[in-house]
């Protein structure tokens, strides 16, 4: 009965956790007044929803999602999203994990898939009693999203994921129509790295670029860790079917 009870304590403060993220609301009103196709200005008018995105993931939320992948599914899967050493020395990394000092700092070294899970974790944890959908942003959101908080705390810092694929063909043969708010591509483990190319944008302590336009045709690859590179969630309401 005690383990049944600390479980349900755990899962209260897991759930009221996600659903006290700090999301801002990004309303159709707040359309730029240019818009951005790779570079250029285009004449049509590319529609989007209001959406609701949250601050960068932090150290510390980061670490409840690792403990409830260790609970529920054991070292494996445990191993398979924790933050990547590579993306620094192993010693640096394990201590900025390790030490509660850091837990309101943005979640680095965390790849595109475990983002992903991240967000799809998120989804499930809260489904039966909310009815939002939460993901990260695509390219379009996170420009429109950027134009209107350049003075945020972290901004800058740390570039950002998006859930976008990198694939420059889609620019090329559909220019009339903007792709980066649409293309998408969630690749396996056996694709070749050229197919786990995910676009990531902003600048980044180590790194600075002609914001958003440069910014925006940069990748890395969505199986890879890195130092510089954090991510947001975007929440969405789910229609009723």
């Amino acid at each position: 009965m005690k383990i049944f009870l600390a479980s349900l304590i755990s899962i209260f403060f897991i759930f009221h956790g996600i659903l006290a993220q700090n999301f801002k609301v990004v309303e159709k009103s707040k359309l730029p007044i240019k818009e951005i196709y790779f570079g250029k200005e285009s004449k049509i008018k590319t529609k989007y929803h209001e959406f609701e995105i949250s601050d960068l993931i932090t150290v510390g939320e980061y670490k409840v999602f690792l403990e409830a992948m260790y609970k529920d599914s054991g070292e494996t899967v445990y191993n398979k999203y924790v933050p990547q050493p590579t993306l620094n020395e192993k010693t640096i990394i394990d201590a900025f994990w390790s030490n509660i000092n850091f837990d309101n700092e943005p979640a680095i070294g965390i790849t595109w898939e475990s983002a992903q899970a991240y967000c799809n974790w998120s989804e499930k944890l809260q489904q039966s009693a909310t009815n939002y959908s939460y993901r990260l942003p695509n390219v379009y959101e996170w420009i429109i999203f950027a134009n209107q908080e350049l003075n945020i705390k972290n901004f800058g810092l740390y570039s950002e994921w998006t859930v976008n694929a990198m694939d420059e063909s889609m620019y090329e043969l559909d220019a009339k129509r903007n792709p980066i708010n649409i293309f998408e591509y969630e690749h396996s483990t056996d694709d070749p790295k050229v197919l786990k190319r995910k676009i990531v944008l902003g600048d980044n302590f180590m790194e600075k670029f002609k914001f958003p336009v440069d910014a925006a045709i940069r990748s890395n690859y969505g199986d890879e860790g890195y130092r510089t590179i954090g991510f947001r969630m975007v929440r969405t309401v789910i229609l009723e079917k």
